[in-house]
């Protein structure tokens, strides 16, 4: 995935914040275009849920029982800060790292650390954001075995 060019911005709410971050990153890697919804200085995630309110419209869906080993590249991590509903998003980049602008600082990538674990109320995927995690497949022992002993036909 590409986002060095998305490290490094000052923070300006609605003009360079975690739902900025997330919507540069979608198109810049996926060229998927998500609503610049508005996000009111004030804005209480408690009062308002945009997060959860709008995320299916936008081709999102929710990853039931999301652990960190099933976590696919440009899965956006949907956390509490202060609240208890979403107010702060985070794209996971692969290798136990993410991508977001936390406020008032500099948009970084860091490790998934367990304060940022902690916060994930939902983990979403977008409907074209391809899967990546490698799928492996299950394979009984018995069968395993039976195809290592089975006896090769001579002629």
């Amino acid at each position: 995935m590409q986002y060095d060019e998305l490290i490094g911005r000052q923070f300006e709410l609605s003009r360079a914040d975690c739902f900025s971050m997330v919507r540069d990153l979608y198109d810049l890697n996926f060229n998927i275009k998500l609503t610049n919804y508005a996000r009111p200085k004030d804005w209480n995630a408690d009062d308002i849920d945009i997060i959860g309110g709008s995320y299916e419209h936008e081709g999102f869906f929710k990853v039931e029982d999301w652990t960190l080993k099933n976590l696919n590249p440009g899965d956006l991590l949907c956390m509490a800060i202060g609240t208890a509903k979403a107010n702060h998003l985070a794209v996971y980049v692969g290798g136990n790292k993410i991508v977001h602008h936390k406020i008032y600082s500099m948009s970084s990538e860091e490790t998934l650390r367990d304060f940022w674990r902690k916060s994930i109320c939902y983990v979403l995927r977008h409907k074209d954001v391809p899967l990546v995690t490698e799928q492996k497949q299950d394979v009984s022992i018995m069968e395993l075995l039976n195809e290592r002993n089975r006896i090769q036909p001579t002629e």
